[in-house]
């Protein structure tokens, strides 16, 4: 039987996980029976699924526990599993988990104890009787190191996790950085286009000026708009300012006889403002 001097602490939690799936699954399946994978059976048990199954191997082979194996589909992995505990009448040696020995008088253990496991009030049942005195247990050998290897594997997922991290956090920093070199790339070649724009408008504006004032026809157009006669210049000086002397002096001999000799007498009556 499971009781405290003939199992381990691991053997006893595994057999009270089971016999609360049995329980809780009476009337659903045939004897004390359930269905469980053996990954929800390890959560249940807290334990590793690979010492569950060890466990159990070593239950079946007591003649305490029935499995029925189920395999997925297109797959050589097990799926969930049909767990059966039997409840035998003489104690059940538990001395070493690694050797799975055949009970040799199962037919006779099983007898009616595994119709009715309360029937027989003077068997010790696994952790229905069992003492939560603290006692000091040996360690598991097999269970320390599928701890440190589960330990290993946590730190392994943990450590890759924070690279993957790392990385993306090295990536998203780089492309800002690059984002931020184009955008100011971007604003410099505006600053410079504009600056190349605004030096052509200034030549181009410069261009028109200077062509204005070597034009002699825009010259006798301002003339002939000006307000002034021989005494008093009026608007002629503002209106010729623009202009070259020789660009004037071709204006003025391009006018009427009349309109050329009253521009040369308001010239020289008032020198100061031409």
């Amino acid at each position: 039987m499971i009781d405290e001097n003939g199992g381990t602490m691991a053997q006893r939690s595994l057999w009270l996980a089971m016999e609360d799936l049995a329980f809780k699954n009476a009337g659903k399946y045939p004897g004390k029976s359930f269905v469980i994978d053996l990954v929800k059976l390890g959560a249940k048990a807290k334990m590793h699924f690979s010492s569950v199954k060890r466990i159990s191997k070593h239950f079946e082979g007591l003649g305490l526990l029935s499995i029925k194996r189920r395999k997925k589909l297109r797959s050589a992995e097990y799926d969930v599993n049909f767990y059966t505990i039997h409840y035998p009448k003489q104690p059940i040696d538990h001395s070493d988990l690694r050797i799975h020995r055949p009970c040799n008088n199962l037919d006779k253990q099983l007898g009616e104890a595994s119709k009715c496991p309360a029937a027989d009030a003077a068997s010790p049942l696994a952790l229905r009787h069992f003492d939560a005195s603290p006692q000091k247990r040996k360690t598991d050998p097999v269970d320390a190191e599928a701890a440190a290897k589960y330990r290993a594997e946590q730190a392994a997922a943990a450590e890759k996790r924070k690279r993957q991290q790392e990385a993306e956090l090295a990536e998203r920093k780089e492309r800002e950085r690059i984002e931020k070199e184009q955008r100011s790339e971007r604003l410099r070649l505006a600053e410079e286009k504009r600056k190349a724009d605004d030096e052509a408008a200034k030549l181009a504006e410069d261009a028109r000026r200077l062509a204005m004032r070597t034009d002699v026809s825009s010259c006798v157009a301002a003339i002939g708009k000006a307000v002034f006669d021989e005494y008093d210049p009026g608007t002629l000086p503002m209106m010729l300012r623009n202009f070259e002397g020789f660009t004037v002096q071709e204006a003025v001999n391009k006018l009427r006889p009349d309109m050329s000799d009253k521009v040369r007498a308001c010239m020289k009556n008032n020198e100061w403002d031409f």
